[in-house]
């Protein structure tokens, strides 16, 4: 599929090769590089993909990352964060790009490593709202959670109500990137959270469990029915 319309929102993988956090079991850097180029060759199928990498592989030196029209890679300093975890060094490394680097006005931010087999629906459901919302985020009042693993945000939104989080986010002190944004959702008028769960598929590189998610089962159809009703009635977030 490609991307829907004119001007195409960018998919910004974060990701890095070689792990340097806290609290990381999915540690096999070979995996995890042919899982980055697996994410990348399957979302540049929609738009532009932007991958940012902190670690210390040399992206320059490896073929299979090199940019295209579809494709370009950013490659960032380590961070010196590594007691405070995975969140702290992915939203610090966002930060300076969006402040440095995207010239577009918005974009969809994908923990890189992860594949949403519903994909296709998410993005056209970003793209038929992203006027009317500042920011797309699955945000949960019972768990005071949102989920960053994937979020669409407006550039000047993400710098004025985001940037600088980073600083409080701390894995050492289970003070977890889900919490920190859920605390700067109130400062932002337009939110909403997705029509449909994600249909996640990937190794969670903090406990190397093996995310599959079943659309048929139960739960998931109950889970969906949820967001259809809060959605007429205009609440912005999600029971569980």
């Amino acid at each position: 599929m490609s991307e829907i319309g004119p001007n195409p929102i960018p998919i910004v993988l974060t990701g890095t090769i070689i792990p340097n956090a806290i609290k990381t079991v999915h540690c096999d850097w070979k995996k995890r590089r042919s899982e980055y180029l697996h994410s990348i060759s399957y979302y540049k199928k929609f738009s532009k993909v932007y991958f940012l990498e902190n670690s210390h592989y040399d992206l320059s030196n490896d073929n299979e990352f090199s940019n295209d029209e579809r494709f370009q890679y950013y490659q960032f300093a380590v961070s010196k964060g590594y007691e405070k975890g995975k969140g702290y060094q992915e939203f610090q490394m966002l930060d300076e790009f969006v402040k440095h680097r995207l010239d577009e006005d918005c974009f969809l931010k994908v923990t890189g490593r992860y594949i949403y087999d519903n994909f296709d629906e998410i993005y056209a459901f970003i793209h038929r709202n992203r006027h009317k919302n500042d920011l797309i985020i699955d945000s949960f009042f019972q768990f005071k959670k949102a989920i960053t693993s994937l979020f669409f945000i407006k550039k000047d939104i993400y710098l004025l109500r985001l940037q600088d989080c980073y600083l409080n986010m701390d894995d050492s002190k289970d003070l977890w990137a889900e919490h920190i944004v859920y605390n700067a959702l109130k400062n932002i008028r337009c939110y909403t959270f997705f029509p449909k769960v994600f249909l996640l598929s990937g190794i969670s590189g903090s406990t190397g469990y093996q995310y599959r998610v079943n659309e048929k089962s139960a739960k998931i159809k109950i889970k969906n029915l949820q967001r259809k009703v809060f959605s007429v009635f205009g609440i912005k977030q999600l029971l569980r």
